[in-house]
């Protein structure tokens, strides 16, 4: 999906938050530069995880909270620690 439809869409919905799930290691880059280009235009936060994120430690430069390995109810406590 384009940046731009994406962009398009966060701000119809206008969410809390982003919750970006990665399932195969391909689409890291991909991925990255999605997460660079909303930055670029939204001050919102954003979630990643998935099976491609476990042990992958790229993150810090783009500025995202990263869930590895983690439970559904780890996720919410991180949800409700950033309000």
């Amino acid at each position: 999906m384009p940046a731009n439809s994406v962009i398009r869409f966060i701000n119809n919905i206008k969410p809390d938050f982003i919750l970006i799930s990665i399932t195969l290691s391909e689409n890291i880059k991909t991925t990255k530069r999605l997460i660079k280009e909303v930055r670029s235009r939204l001050k919102i936060p954003i979630i990643i995880g998935g099976p491609a994120v476990n042990g992958v430690n790229s993150y810090d430069t783009i500025n995202v909270r990263v869930m590895q390995n983690a439970s559904a109810k780890e996720l919410v406590t991180l949800i409700n620690n950033m309000y």
